[in-house]
């Protein structure tokens, strides 16, 4: 596994991630539906574009690997961005929310597939 673009992967994910998520907050709730299911397709989007034109794994496990990483990454940025930050109103009750963990299913599932299916 690479692990520098790993890093890179999982700091680009979040960018991609809280960019959207800012863009999408100007024009719905974020408590919505339609919110929800506009992260988890770009989240699918976001992954896959990583995926394929940038960390390129060769393997399955690779893949999987460089999902954990993103995850990873993706979870300690969003402590302090939004537990303490943007949701500091919420706290931690911000992380145990249903739509936050499909979009880290997501996450873990989508490399792998991308590479076992070639897509």
């Amino acid at each position: 596994m690479d692990l520098k673009k790993g890093i890179v992967s999982g700091i680009v994910y979040y960018a991609i991630i809280f960019l959207v998520a800012s863009i999408i907050m100007q024009f719905t709730a974020t408590t919505t539906i339609l919110f929800d299911s506009l992260m988890w397709i770009t989240t699918v989007v976001a992954i896959y574009l990583i995926v394929k034109n940038y960390y390129k794994p060769k393997s399955v496990k690779d893949a999987f690997m460089l999902s954990v990483l993103v995850a990873i990454i993706a979870f300690l940025i969003e402590i302090p961005v939004m537990v303490y930050g943007f949701a500091a109103d919420q706290g931690w009750s911000y992380m145990m929310m249903w739509d936050l963990w499909i979009g880290y299913l997501l996450l873990l599932i989508v490399p792998a597939l991308v590479v076992k299916f070639k897509l």
